[in-house]
């Protein structure tokens, strides 16, 4: 099998898993329902004619402005995808999601969408923070235990900790915006 096999999804996959608790309580997923007067079929519809197939090739080296909006699958009732940027971003959050009929009428459909970073990127950011607040534990403890001897090592610490703090910072920074540009697109592209 060759490593760019597609993945085959299942013709009506059940609803996307909602985000870990853990990447909620640290505010790195977003799970949300859009509530839309569109048929599901319609709905799905309009995420079809929005979205480009996995594989499918840019509009080149210069891509134009009118391309779709979201590059991905849809099998079924279910979609997955990311928003096409013309920048460079680990931070851009994969979209899973279902289209539904509403309980209370047939004719309106629910679209219940989860956001979170891809997979790779939490494996890095958990690493480097890992790292890095080893290293500032290791100088701060080491300065508790000789604090004549180690000035240098709380000085470290202390560049370690503030380093971890900015890199969270910047990261949930960079995945709430470009969670909330796709929720928006998503809820306008509904009628939501």
């Amino acid at each position: 099998m060759s490593l760019h096999a597609a993945r085959i999804l299942p013709a009506d996959p059940p609803a996307p898993a909602a985000p870990s608790s853990l990447l909620r309580r640290l505010a790195l997923a977003h799970a949300f329902c859009v509530e839309t007067p569109l048929a599901p079929e319609e709905a799905l519809q309009v995420l079809r004619d929005n979205s480009q197939e996995n594989g499918a090739p840019l509009v080149g080296l210069w891509r134009s402005r009118d391309h779709r909006y979201f590059r991905g699958t849809i099998r079924g009732n279910a979609f997955q995808f990311q928003r096409i940027i013309h920048y460079r971003n680990s931070f851009l959050p994969c979209v899973n999601g279902t289209v539904e009929a509403a309980p209370a009428d047939p004719r309106r459909s629910v679209v219940h969408v989860a956001m979170a970073p891809h997979f790779a990127v939490l494996i890095f950011c958990a690493l480097w923070l890992a790292l890095a607040g080893a290293g500032a534990a290791t100088m701060l403890t080491l300065w508790l235990t000789d604090p004549t001897r180690a000035t240098g090592d709380l000085l470290f610490g202390c560049v370690a900790g503030t380093a971890i703090a900015i890199v969270f910072t910047g990261f949930l920074c960079a995945f709430w915006f470009e969670a909330r540009a796709q929720e928006a697109k998503l809820r306008e592209l509904l009628g939501a």
